[in-house]
């Protein structure tokens, strides 16, 4: 081709390509509406939900964008599965363990009293088939699942009396969520669920005599420890308590190959980074706690945990149903359970028994 051929049919295909359309970005906006289930007051909990929908539109360069509301904000909060199943909302940001009256399963996806701790959920979930059964369940109400959160460890709860044996429970009215509380009304207990943001007005006016919180960082918000004498521990309820942010799966299927990829990488680190928050916070608060504002701290004595830890056993087999579904994803955290504890006895609680023995380490 002649040089000046050449230029006439480069400057008419310039031309062409600068008469088309930028690509078009903004029609393959999605904006999606998340529904959380914790209110602005609870530190954490509230932020990761904000910071889930941030990471997702970040990491999609603003393809996605999320509108998180607060609960009760478009339907009443126990109406949020619903809202989400059927298309109301896209997302909601919570725990399984709220919607145990869709299917007993779901008491067994995120926090099980005497159950998994938050390493060895991640690992049934990731690596135990875990997500598959979820996947399975959550499908069969057209939603799909993901981890993205978890509080760690927590303590026992706020007491404002002595509790020394499990007859101590009797009669106590104490709010504490899922299955730990069906198991402390096997000993008399009288379980309520409470919002956590209610906690402080429930316990200073005496309509509840104790309360299982979120944590140190979270129970010092809500200034637990100006209305109950003692703190109690460990937490034996909840010993990784998952947080999960959960798609209606109409609005799942519409995503792209690589956006459910980079949904699914912001839910994996939006995992990683809540529960290395709590665990941070916590430590603080609690030291904060017992320093500045003179906390009583009480283990809860063998008597009482071996009580409770029957209570629950019996519960968390309750559980188990005649639907074969239900049953698969029992059985699986079941077997699951018993291989990590056989493993954690030689490895993480004998290292922490170990790192508690009265030797010099360091210089504070």
């Amino acid at each position: 081709m002649k040089r000046r051929a050449f230029l006439t049919a480069a400057g008419v295909t310039g031309a062409a390509l600068a008469a088309r359309p930028a690509p078009a970005v903004a029609a393959r906006r999605l904006d999606l509406t998340m529904i959380s289930l914790w209110p602005r007051q609870l530190p954490g909990l509230a932020d990761s939900a904000a910071r889930l929908a941030k990471r997702i539109g970040d990491a999609s360069d603003q393809e996605i964008s999320i509108t998180v509301l607060q609960p009760g904000e478009r339907v009443p909060p126990f109406a949020t599965f619903d809202a989400v199943a059927g298309g109301e909302a896209d997302i909601y940001y919570g725990a399984e363990y709220l919607w145990h009256f869709k299917s007993p399963a779901y008491s067994l996806l995120s926090g099980v009293p005497y159950g998994l701790t938050t390493n060895e959920f991640n690992a049934w979930i990731h690596h135990g088939g875990g997500q598959a059964h979820w996947d399975k369940l959550s499908a069969s109400f057209n939603l799909k699942p993901f981890l993205a959160g978890n509080l760690g460890g927590q303590m026992g709860g706020w007491f404002n009396q002595k509790i020394a044996s499990p007859e101590d429970l009797r009669g106590l009215r104490i709010s504490i969520p899922g299955l730990a509380g069906a198991a402390l009304r096997n000993l008399g207990a009288e379980a309520v669920s409470t919002p956590p943001e209610t906690l402080n007005d429930a316990l200073g006016s005496g309509f509840l005599d104790a309360a299982v919180g979120l944590g140190p960082w979270t129970d010092q918000t809500l200034a637990l420890h100006e209305v109950a004498e003692s703190y109690y521990y460990p937490g034996f309820h909840q010993p990784g308590t998952a947080l999960s942010c959960v798609f209606n799966l109409d609005t799942w299927s519409r995503l792209t190959g690589t956006q459910k990829i980079l949904i699914e990488h912001a839910c994996g680190m939006e995992n990683a980074w809540t529960h290395a928050l709590f665990t941070a916070r916590n430590g603080e608060a609690l030291r904060s706690l017992r320093r500045d504002f003179d906390v009583r701290v009480h283990q809860f004595p063998t008597s009482v945990l071996t009580a409770i830890g029957t209570a629950a056993g019996e519960i968390v087999s309750q559980t188990s149903t005649n639907d074969p579904a239900i049953r698969a994803i029992y059985r699986s955290f079941i077997n699951f359970r018993r291989r990590a504890m056989s493993l954690s006895k030689l490895t993480d609680q004998s290292f922490t028994q170990a790192r508690l023995l009265p030797f010099r380490y360091g210089q504070s």
